[in-house]
């Protein structure tokens, strides 16, 4: 029973030292592989070759390779130059002139590698191995190098296209194909739980119109004000990061000293539009000051922006709300982890929906599906407010900073966010 060796012809690595038998075509090959599998055990090598136009089949096998770890699966070297010359041929091809390493290939009909035809050793046994075989046929005689080597490869895949791969007789997974099929599984389950929480999402929806139809009906609502009702408020609203970003692009526009006058505080309202207050310095007059309106005996100029940026944005992902408490405790871990100061107030009232009288229904039962919240924040990096868009129906109506142009300037904020109202008693 051969070891089988790799061989390495430029970047392709290969199995050689190929234990080689042909057998009919029609013949069980399965069988056959069963039967070398107790001579060679579960680790060691197969190969399977046709040879076309002959009816025939190459079976190349060989025992475990020296290192006893689990052999790769790469393609004979016999079987892959095979087709390279017209048979019968006998190959002698130098490996490795140092460490006097050869190989020899012997193709005999139907392109098939003869017994005893795929061989590695050293000089003196490549050439009694092929002296042995000589006067079997009328062999034509090839030498050469790895170089020669790679390109009887060439010529043999344009003749016959892919090589036939040697690989073991039982295929065991190693860590990697274990790992491959427990992400798959991770993937299965996760898809599983997403599907159920989508599910879940769209009983909730479904149990909330309906609680909105029945309401509907029972204080007599017309189908314009129902749809009102159904409205998510927020999504008309610009989403944190993009107000954030447009209220900080706009207060790194303004200079620090305009003849002699600095910003005192900056504002960023919902309502689109930017408040910014000038200081008068030392030296500076109204005569030669920036636009906008004289405060506080002429020390002051208050200039206001209108649309100084986006008041919405189109929303792109509906993600449902929610829990109340469970949005409240994601406000306060996102204000820990941001040594934020965050203050909740009282709720914002709803207010009516249009064409409808205050006393058309009790106040318990509201048209509207969701309540909003108020919330401040007090914060030293207002970039820490982009993070707030991983969480649904939370926005910014009011950023502003006093005294930008401080050592350690502060920075407050207005948040509101949206809740689930709950069901009418």
């Amino acid at each position: 029973m051969r070891t089988p060796i790799v061989v390495t012809v430029g970047r392709a690595r290969y199995w050689a030292n190929l234990d080689w038998e042909t057998i009919p075509a029609n013949e069980n090959h399965k069988a056959r592989f069963r039967e070398l599998q107790d001579a060679v055990g579960r680790r060691g090598l197969r190969c399977i070759r046709p040879c076309p136009g002959y009816d025939m089949l190459s079976l190349g096998y060989a025992g475990p390779p020296q290192d006893r770890r689990r052999a790769p699966s790469y393609p004979a070297l016999a079987g892959a130059v095979a087709d390279a010359r017209k048979q019968p041929w006998i190959g002698l091809f130098c490996l490795d002139a140092e460490a006097d390493r050869w190989w020899m290939v012997a193709i005999t009909e139907g392109q098939s590698i003869i017994p005893g035809g795929d061989i590695v050793g050293t000089r003196a046994e490549i050439e009694s191995a092929r002296k042995a075989i000589s006067g079997l046929k009328d062999w034509v005689f090839y030498d050469g190098d790895l170089t020669d080597l790679q390109g009887y490869l060439t010529d043999a895949r344009a003749a016959s296209g892919k090589p036939a791969v040697a690989h073991v007789f039982v295929w065991r997974p190693s860590i990697w194909h274990l790992a491959a099929v427990a992400t798959l599984m991770s993937a299965v389950v996760g898809g599983m739980a997403w599907q159920t929480h989508e599910a879940v999402t769209a009983q909730r929806a479904a149990l909330a119109a309906a609680r909105l139809r029945l309401e509907a009906a029972r204080d007599r609502l017309s189908l314009a004000q129902v749809r009102a009702a159904a409205r998510k408020p927020w999504h008309h609203e610009t989403r944190p990061g993009a107000f954030t970003i447009a209220c900080l692009h706009f207060v790194g526009r303004i200079p620090i000293d305009l003849w002699g006058w600095s910003p005192q505080s900056i504002q960023c309202e919902r309502t689109g539009t930017a408040i910014l207050m000038w200081r008068r310095g030392r030296g500076a007059t109204p005569a030669i000051a920036p636009r906008g309106q004289l405060q506080a005996g002429g020390d002051t100029i208050r200039r206001v922006w209108p649309a100084a940026f986006p008041v919405a944005l189109p929303h792109r992902v509906a993600r449902a709300l929610p829990a109340a408490a469970r949005l409240k405790r994601d406000l306060y871990a996102w204000a820990q982890a941001e040594s934020a100061r965050l203050t909740f107030t009282t709720a914002t009232p709803s207010a009516h929906l249009p064409g409808v009288m205050a006393t058309s229904a009790p106040a318990s039962h509201s048209p509207s599906l969701y309540a909003s919240r108020d919330a401040g924040v007090t914060i030293t990096h207002p970039r820490a407010l982009l993070r707030l868009d991983r969480l649904p129906g939370v926005r910014v109506t009011h950023l502003a900073v006093a005294d930008p142009l401080g050592a350690s300037p502060v920075w407050t904020a207005q948040l509101r966010y949206w809740v689930t109202r709950p069901p009418a008693s």
